[in-house]
């Protein structure tokens, strides 16, 4: 994961050229044209095995205004032109493909070349269809961009009605609004943007759960209230099975240095929050809570053990951390903060020191159990039981 720091707040010679170094100069050209001829046959080569494939689109940028696109795409590069519908001012289009799974970026400029705004999304349905958004030249608005061929519908119907394994994430970039203090430097703070699920409406419900957890918006609003992140990163942790999970990493500072790893899991059949209600039985729900205090009383041991010998702590910080510690244990809620490794999930339980006991405050603890153990308890008909399966 990137986690983004965000900042408080001539020579002139004579050449002389003898027969033997004439000869060893042309011998150098004869390989390079040789090289040359190698290269330009394997271009040539390559283009007649990936013809130019030219697509006419209908769409619209920010969900309402209405675009027409045309666009020619040859190996890895993109190149063409579109234009507003309301408008009709041609703006051209050059950039290149990304990945070899259709993620690409281009930029658009005006008659005189000036850049005006750039494309970063995806291609699907055999280049029928992009999705991603389109940002202005300054990197300050994002607005949503989807696109698509008159033969995209048709396509789309012939294609096997499987669901989303995984999902596509571009960053939709955010930068502090001017005036606030990080705002005059060059800074570019990232989110994740879903695109290309089959289901546009289960795409827009895992879109507004991410946004429910942390949106760009929210993070805006936190210049306003002078109460904004210092760092600030996400990180995909998980993103098959159609099992999409992500972990924002915020810290913020002042009087006590606050770190807050939020994660948030995703279904991609529905496009709903995973809670534990649908990962595990509810009837082993209270079996399961019992196995894990049993794991974090062993760990709240060794901290109680670490505390009592700590030289930096006077009596008072020490009889607070052991009462802070006693009231530690696995809730229902905990049991969504999970992280899944091949033949693990480990939970990851954050001990309820309130912000004023920060600097007392332990790590995480981390409590892995494997998949075999984890089996009694796993609801097989939800996303847990399709992903140890």
């Amino acid at each position: 994961m990137t986690r983004l720091r965000i900042p408080g707040l001539a020579v002139s010679g004579l050449l002389l050229v003898s027969m033997h170094c004439f000869t060893e100069t042309t011998a150098q050209t004869k390989s390079v044209d040789a090289g040359t001829a190698v290269r330009t046959a394997e271009a040539t080569r390559k283009a007649a095995t990936n013809p130019a494939v030219a697509k006419q689109y209908q769409g619209t940028i920010g969900n309402k205004l209405a675009i027409r696109v045309s666009l020619t795409i040859q190996q890895n590069s993109l190149a063409g032109e579109y234009a507003y519908v309301s408008v009709g001012k041609k703006l051209v289009l050059g950039g290149k493909m990304r990945t070899p799974d259709g993620e690409a970026e281009f930029a658009e400029s005006d008659e005189k070349g000036r850049e005006t705004g750039s494309f970063v999304g995806f291609f699907s349905n055999q280049f029928n269809q992009f999705e991603g958004l389109w940002r202005d030249p300054r990197r300050r608005k994002n607005l949503p961009v989807f696109i698509q061929t008159a033969e995209n519908g048709a396509y789309a119907a012939k294609a096997a009605p499987t669901p989303d394994d995984r999902a596509r994430i571009i960053n939709w970039e955010v930068k502090p609004p001017p005036g606030t203090e990080a705002g005059s430097e060059p800074v570019t703070v990232n989110f994740p943007y879903l695109v290309g699920l089959k289901n546009r409406d289960v795409q827009a419900r895992a879109q507004q759960v991410l946004n429910e957890t942390y949106s760009p918006q929210e993070f805006l609003s936190s210049f306003r209230d002078r109460a904004a992140p210092d760092e600030f990163g996400y990180e995909v942790t998980l993103n098959r099975k159609a099992i999409l999970q992500l972990v924002y990493d915020i810290t913020s500072t002042g009087a006590y240095t606050s770190r807050n790893a939020i994660r948030v899991s995703i279904d991609l059949k529905t496009g709903e929050k995973i809670t534990h209600q649908q990962l595990f039985l509810p009837a082993k729900e209270a079996a399961l809570r019992q196995l894990l205090n049993g794991r974090l009383e062993a760990e709240k041991k060794e901290l109680l053990a670490e505390n009592q010998t700590d030289p930096e702590r006077d009596a008072e910080s020490k009889q607070a951390f052991e009462e802070m510690l006693a009231e530690a244990q696995f809730h229902d809620y905990d049991l969504e903060n999970f992280i899944v490794g091949d033949d693990q999930l480990t939970f990851v339980y954050s001990y309820p020191f309130p912000h004023a006991m920060q600097a007392l405050a332990p790590d995480p603890a981390s409590l892995p159990l494997l998949f075999r153990e984890l089996q009694p308890f796993v609801n097989p008909r939800g996303p847990l039981g399709r992903l140890i399966e």
